[in-house]
């Protein structure tokens, strides 16, 4: 009985390796591999040379001005990450104090790590740029 199945696996193994569907699997597996990795990069990260206070404030007005509806903000040891949603993405943006007067923001839209938009949190942090501008207008420089 043994030897029977064992004969059935090794004949099922063989068939299969030969008909390309070990490829197709392997070939599978790598690209799944790969597609985290791209997804990684879709991650939007920018730093600011704001004091933490000011980016803060303008990532809240950012959420108020495009509508995203701001579910909570989880407090953490250099920073916080502000979370919110729209009708078809979770949004996160995670500000991090790097020193008294520049911080990062790192922003993802989507619902997976495989739903990523980069087009929106591009947009949300575009808008962190006019918030911020908005705040601290560029002074006039006089000769």
């Amino acid at each position: 009985m043994i030897v029977k199945l064992g004969l059935r696996l090794c004949c099922f193994l063989l068939l299969f390796s030969l008909s390309g569907c070990l490829a197709s699997v392997v070939g599978l597996s790598a690209a799944g591999v790969g597609l985290t990795k791209s997804s990684y990069d879709q991650i939007i990260s920018r730093s600011y040379t704001f004091p933490y206070w000011a980016v803060y404030r303008a990532a809240h007005n950012s959420f108020e001005e495009l509508h995203i509806r701001k579910t909570h903000v989880k407090a953490q040891k250099t920073g916080d990450i502000i979370y919110g949603e729209t009708e078809e993405y979770q949004i996160q943006i995670e500000l991090c104090r790097v020193t008294d007067v520049i911080t990062r923001v790192t922003c993802r839209a989507g619902n997976t790590v495989f739903t990523q938009d980069t087009a929106t949190a591009a947009a949300i942090t575009e808008y962190i740029d006019t918030s911020l501008a908005k705040f601290f207008p560029p002074q006039a420089v006089t000769p």
